[in-house]
């Protein structure tokens, strides 16, 4: 979270998109808390990705699941990767173990 390495920083208002910035005390830059992103930089809501996730676990087809939530075909491929990458991961790890 911070910028330029000293500890001490506080609070500086919020920036244009509501995160809270910060001022380092020490050096005087501004920074804003780094917020996760489930989904990385992907603009899907993340209520969407998990319909067409439940979708496509319930038996339904890359096609009907897109004409359900109105995603495009290939973004629903890039999301099913995506949420398979963590699951490969501890699978990946199990076996090794």
């Amino acid at each position: 979270m911070i910028a330029c390495g000293h500890p001490e920083f506080q609070k500086f208002g919020k920036d244009r998109h509501g995160s809270q910035q910060y001022k380092c005390m020490v050096c005087g830059k501004r920074f804003t808390e780094v917020r996760e992103k489930p989904l990385g930089n992907m603009y899907v809501p993340v209520a969407d990705a998990k319909l067409v996730l439940r979708l496509l676990v319930e038996g339904s087809s890359i096609r009907s699941a897109s004409r359900i939530t109105g995603i495009d075909k290939a973004t629903i491929l890039k999301l099913l990767v995506k949420s398979a990458m963590p699951a490969s991961d501890s699978w990946m790890s199990a076996w090794s173990a």
